[in-house]
């Protein structure tokens, strides 16, 4: 993980009557430990105000106001130049204190100072990290300016970031100004901003993936680190500490909302107990894991999702305009009666007008439901922090792709057209109707059958759900996300040969005439016998093992398969935070 920040400034200001450290972004201030005897500081310095800094660690051994007459003095143990704290994936902390790294390189800018460390960081467990710190000191009149710049090349999540820390004062109050000298010091870090993030679509957002499959993840050397941080210690699913979720679903027509720190099981309720999380995942799994080691703001999932839903009529959105039918519909649904026709058009037209939209609806009425008291859900939020709406993700498809009537040019290029139209107007309006006009948004692309399946429906579908995102009204917070790269290839293939089996299956009680019991004449038992000899012939015990191990579900959900939902969800989020990365000022 490639991570920079660039951290708010802080700054001392020395007024007419004193020094006033003022501080930006609630950080805690110190100073470093002295210069080692018999080094010359770099000094900066004007009428007001003097700076020293040792030149073998970067240390501020002194900052002197010398109209009130006041030094801000080193404090042994306090003091520090900068103060890291790593996260890493077992949650434990690694600290690097400043004060304890060799500084690369110092030089002159203008009014100021530049230092860096290049790294590698040590800390305080003699560990060494990839960092790179660079800290700029501005000097211009009674203002003194601290910016700190950090680049993370390490896998773990920087939990904290301090500096400079500032010991203590000496010589408070001498001199011509004691009589009204004054110091404002932080009392406390403000509240963090709750980062609020929108999962919405059909039965892959649900999540069909069993638990069960969660080992086959680690299986492989690339996905091992991403299973260790998706089990705990206890070898049960792992619990974030910093991301809850919210989850609105349904069994049939009955709609439930599932609230809770986040861990696996916010996945497909169908069969389930309504009142708790069940055992499969979707993508918010490593969606919202990936967010709180990336985020120093707790995480809030959204999450709406129901099974067999379409964007061309349950999630249309009111831009969209009502529901219309199109040439081919017109002249099947008013023509001879028929597969695919219905049976009473008046009934029929009065249905698709009450569903369409509906569950767009019911996702936005959660969404502000949960925005107006987040503390229903995070029962330590405080409305003092407040929220931002920080992203949107999308896995949909199914449901319109297999729709023949509502889109019928079959094997054309722009077949799909359509959807690519309705989706632009889903995000315009979710953004409009929640007040976040450049809330990044995350499609992601259909996938099932993997990189292998170059049929002209498939390709021309994943292209008309990339489309949206290369609209210039998108260039920037719209990216699509192609899921195909996590089907599983092996375990895809398993899936053709139970195709083949099912199939076979079908011959025998079909009584094809180029198959088995083309007469007709096999019984239930003889049936059963066969199948058993043609599927072991067919799939050897070590695949049996291993779509066992690996797969649970279904080729239209992805095979079930954990790793596949998993990579899902880390890569929605790296595309995400690279959004949000690009929007900070």
């Amino acid at each position: 993980m490639r991570l920079t920040v660039s951290s708010a400034r802080c700054v001392f200001r020395n007024t007419s009557t004193s020094l006033l450290p003022a501080i930006a972004g609630g950080l805690l201030l110190c100073l470093c430990p002295a210069r080692a005897a018999g080094e010359n500081p770099v000094v900066l310095e004007n009428e007001q105000l003097r700076l020293e800094v040792d030149p073998g660690n970067g240390a501020i051994a002194r900052i002197v106001d010398k109209r009130g007459q006041i030094q801000l003095a080193p404090v042994g143990g306090l003091a520090d130049n900068f103060r890291l704290v790593l996260r890493g994936t077992d949650k434990k902390n690694m600290v690097i204190l400043g004060r304890s790294q060799k500084l690369t390189a110092l030089s002159r800018a203008g009014s100021g100072v530049d230092l860096a460390w290049n790294g590698p960081l040590a800390d305080n467990e003699g560990g060494t990290h990839s960092l790179r710190v660079r800290m700029e000191i501005r000097l211009a009149g009674h203002w003194l300016e601290f910016r700190l710049f950090l680049q993370n090349d390490t896998p773990h999540r920087v939990a904290e970031t301090w500096y400079p820390l500032v010991g203590g004062l000496a010589g408070f109050g001498r001199g011509q100004d004691r009589g009204a000298t004054s110091v404002m010091l932080p009392t406390a870090a403000q509240p963090k901003k709750l980062r609020v993030f929108i999962l919405a679509g059909q039965s892959n957002m649900e999540g069909p993936a069993s638990i069960k499959t969660f080992d086959y993840i680690g299986d492989d050397p690339a996905t091992a680190p991403m299973f260790k941080m998706m089990r705990g210690a206890d070898g049960k699913p792992a619990v974030c500490d910093g991301a809850w979720i919210s989850y609105l679903t349904g069994a049939g027509e009955k709609n439930f909302v599932l609230n809770g720190k986040l861990t696996a099981g916010y996945g497909s309720m169908w069969g389930q107990d309504p009142t708790k999380p069940g055992d499969k995942i979707g993508p918010e799994f490593t969606f919202g894991l990936t967010m709180d080691a990336a985020l120093d703001e707790p995480v809030l999932i959204i999450k709406a999702a129901w099974g067999g839903k379409s964007l061309h009529t349950d999630f249309r959105p009111p831009s969209a305009g009502p529901y219309e039918l199109n040439d081919f519909q017109r002249k099947l649904y008013y023509g001879p009666k028929g597969h695919g026709v219905p049976a009473d058009m008046e009934k029929w037209l009065a249905q698709k007008k009450q569903d369409t939209g509906h569950y767009y609806r019911l996702m936005m009425e959660h969404l502000k439901k949960v925005l107006a008291d987040p503390k229903k859900v995070i029962p330590d939020y405080d409305a003092a922090q407040g929220f931002e709406l920080a992203g949107f993700v999308w896995l949909q498809g199914w449901n319109d792709m297999v729709d023949g009537h509502v889109y019928p040019n079959h094997n054309q290029p722009d077949r799909f057209a359509l959807y690519s139209e309705l989706l632009a107007h889903f995000i315009r309006d979710v953004r409009k109707d929640l007040n976040a006009p450049k809330m990044p948004f995350v499609i992601g692309v259909m996938g099932v059958g993997g990189l292998k399946d170059e049929s002209v429906d498939m390709v021309a579908f994943r292209r008309a759900m990339a489309a949206p995102a290369a609209l210039p009204e998108f260039k920037g917070n719209v990216v699509a996300v192609q899921t195909a790269p996590f089907w599983s290839e092996e375990l895809g293939a398993i899936d053709k040969k139970h195709e083949q089996v099912r199939q076979m299956r079908y011959y025998l009680d079909s009584k094809h005439k180029d198959h088995a019991n083309a007469d007709g004449k096999m019984t239930e038992e003889q049936k059963r016998e066969f199948m058993k000899k043609y599927e072991a012939n067919l799939i050897t015990p070590a695949e049996a093992a291993l779509w066992k191990r690996g797969a649970s579900n279904a080729g239209y959900h992805y095979l079930g398969c954990a790793k596949t939902f998993a990579l899902m969800g880390k890569a929605f989020a790296e595309a995400n935070l690279k959004m949000l990365e690009s929007q900070r000022p």
